[in-house]
């Protein structure tokens, strides 16, 4: 071959050392240990497309029925949308449970915790002051 022809030709490949073997695992081998990994960060389901918490699965699945009693879908393109809308229905359900959740958890914040949160808050800042001692509110 030329010179050039050389330069443009691929080097041929060396045989290496052979590969070592995985220390991983590469996942669940079994169907049982796929669905469970499937699962291992569903938290709540909110920003789930395809993979449910059990209790919300049931809910779609319910759901679903009874939006396709009701609207009677004639086509598999609206037993989709049925199934889109049993979807976002059940998750804004969830939502307001979760909503109304958090403010009971706020309000019993605010009702328990809130003088010794406050007084903290002011023991801390009096020791910032200058002239006064760690732990009392006279200077």
């Amino acid at each position: 071959m030329s010179a050039v022809a050389d330069c443009l030709a691929p080097p041929e490949a060396e045989p290496g050392p052979p590969t070592a073997p995985k220390t991983r695992g590469g996942g669940p081998r079994d169907p049982e240990g796929r669905e469970k990994s499937k699962r291992n960060s569903t938290k709540h389901g909110l920003l789930a497309e395809s993979v449910f918490p059990d209790e919300m699965a049931e809910a779609i699945a319910t759901r679903t029925a009874e939006f396709a009693e009701q609207f009677a879908p004639g086509s598999p393109y609206e037993v989709v949308l049925v199934g889109e809308v049993a979807k976002a229905v059940v998750k804004l359900e969830l939502c307001d449970e979760l909503m109304v959740a958090d403010l009971r958890r706020t309000i019993e914040i605010a009702v328990h915790g809130w003088d010794t949160t406050r007084d903290a808050r002011v023991a801390a800042l009096v020791g910032r002051l200058p002239g006064t001692r760690r732990g009392s509110c006279a200077p």
